[in-house]
């Protein structure tokens, strides 16, 4: 599978691809897919999709189950190409080795607040540093499965899963990589782990509109 590749030269004007990684299970929650639990009646990703649909060029999600509910919404789905469930690298590979854009934007389906200006400020700091990947800090903590990286990066992932690793901070820190700091919205970058996390972020999605 493939998409229209986006242009060699990558500007800070250019937008991304956007790969929602999904399937995360929810067992302090209950249990199940985390991307399709309901969440002010309609799945906790669909929030996700709303934010960035606007900052992307077209969206992707990689999930390794709910496919019906995945492709409800009329994107993409991509499993991963690495079996044994190594964890959100290997969805990374796989949306890298599908797809020609020479820059993709990575996050999660359990962040439903993710800043409006996420790509542009991400996208900016990339250009600027000359970087391969851009990552997220906030508060002082990073948060490496955001990450806008370049496709070029697929062969030291792959060779990184291949050799028995997974964490991606770990992967991170041996690339070429420059933070973005987003301490002026570090509540975004909040996931859904538990129901307290739940009901402040469902109170959160109501305050903004």
């Amino acid at each position: 599978m493939t998409q229209p590749s986006s242009p060699t030269s990558i500007t800070a004007q250019s937008k991304p691809l956007a790969a929602i990684i999904a399937g995360g299970q929810s067992r302090r929650m209950g249990g199940g897919d985390k991307g399709i639990k309901p969440l002010q009646e309609k799945m906790m990703i669909s929030h996700v999709v709303d934010r960035i649909a606007p900052q992307s060029s077209s969206i992707v999600i990689n999930a390794n189950s709910a496919p019906e509910e995945y492709r409800s919404l009329n994107y993409p789905l991509i499993e991963d190409s690495i079996a044994g469930h190594l964890g959100p690298l290997a969805g990374v590979l796989s949306v890298l080795e599908s797809f020609e854009d020479e820059l993709v934007m990575i996050l999660p389906c359990d962040t439903p607040l993710i800043p409006i200006d996420l790509i542009e400020r991400m996208q900016a700091r990339l250009v600027q540093s000359d970087s391969d990947l851009c990552t997220i800090e906030a508060d002082g903590s990073l948060h490496p499965i955001f990450m806008l990286l370049k496709r070029k990066l697929a062969p030291s992932i792959r060779e990184f899963l291949e050799a028995g690793e997974r964490r991606v901070g770990f992967w991170l820190k041996q690339q070429n990589y420059c933070v973005a700091d987003f301490s002026d919205q570090a509540e975004a970058f909040s996931n859904i782990n538990t129901p307290e996390e739940f009901e402040r972020i469902s109170r959160d999605l109501n305050s903004d509109g």
